[in-house]
């Protein structure tokens, strides 16, 4: 069983930061208590007196505790109520100027996660648009274009491009954009966070198929003597700062004379870099 003692939302701070939202709240656990008429326009004759005091310790439980003190000679939810609503009901009057200070303020290059970002540019819009100042989508879309960092100005570009041919419409899709590119960067990181050459290459792990039988053949030593075949082998994953151009340029160094080549295969954040080549098993 609930504690009657414990507030069952966020109280009212002594600045009265969160009034309108602490009105929302206060007001739908008026409505299931059934105290709403101790707050609206009640007539004495037709509440109880226990029903008053309970509404109006309800009302003391979930206000900052100075203004509890402040406001302990007012008996009755009612003038509480507005005694409350005087005092902070224009409270977004004094919040504009703070927050427009915070819009002006928010970059992208500032945050290392960007669901950090997309979190704090959510609550400004929340926050802005009940002070009267519309945040559109647009403007959420372009503050985080102008903000990026210098290292990734390309990516950026790209975004913005994407915007212009209107592939791009709203700030969550280009948020899931940044989050796919974020996983592959992730990805990438891990891949390379082992020095290169640390782990043994299999003696067998390539199947190809020849005729009517399968062959081993060994990554990247192909055998001469014999009859030509056509190989594949892995090149790493492909990524914003790898594409198929750089994949194909990889696979072609890694596999001289031997007509190397790659493409970029599979989809979203998994694509890998896949080289074939010319290659020789026995026959």
């Amino acid at each position: 069983m609930a504690d009657p003692t414990r507030p069952e939302f966020d109280i009212l701070d002594s600045e009265g930061l969160e009034y309108h939202r602490w009105v929302s709240d206060m007001e739908t656990a008026f409505v299931a208590k059934d105290y709403t008429a101790t707050i609206t326009d009640p007539k004495d004759d037709e509440l109880s007196n226990k029903v008053k005091a309970n509404a109006l310790m309800f009302l003391r439980r979930h206000i900052d505790p100075s203004l509890r003190w402040e406001y302990l000679q007012l008996k009755t939810p009612k003038e509480l109520w507005d005694a409350l609503k005087g005092r902070f009901g224009n409270i977004h009057d004094t919040l504009l100027p703070e927050l427009a200070v915070q819009w002006n303020g928010i970059r992208l290059l500032d945050y290392k996660r960007v669901n950090d970002f997309n979190k704090d540019m959510l609550r400004l819009q929340a926050r802005l648009n009940f002070c009267g100042r519309e945040i559109t989508e647009d403007d959420m879309i372009y503050k985080t274009l102008s903000t990026f960092p210098t290292s990734a100005l390309i990516l950026a570009d790209q975004y913005r491009l994407e915007y212009d041919n209107k592939r791009i419409t709203t700030f969550k899709k280009l948020i899931s954009l940044l989050q796919v590119a974020e996983r592959q960067n992730e990805d990438l990181l891990h891949n390379n966070a082992r020095p290169t050459g640390t782990k043994k290459i299999p003696d067998a792990g390539l199947e190809m198929v020849k005729g009517d039988r399968s062959v081993l053949v060994v990554l990247g030593e192909p055998r001469f003597g014999s009859k030509a075949n056509i190989c594949t082998g892995g090149d790493g994953p492909c990524s914003e700062s790898c594409d198929v151009n750089c994949c194909n340029s990889n696979c072609q160094a890694k596999y001289p004379g031997l007509d190397g080549h790659g493409t970029c295969e599979g989809d979203g954040p998994y694509r890998t870099c896949q080289c074939t080549y010319n290659c020789v098993v026995h026959g």
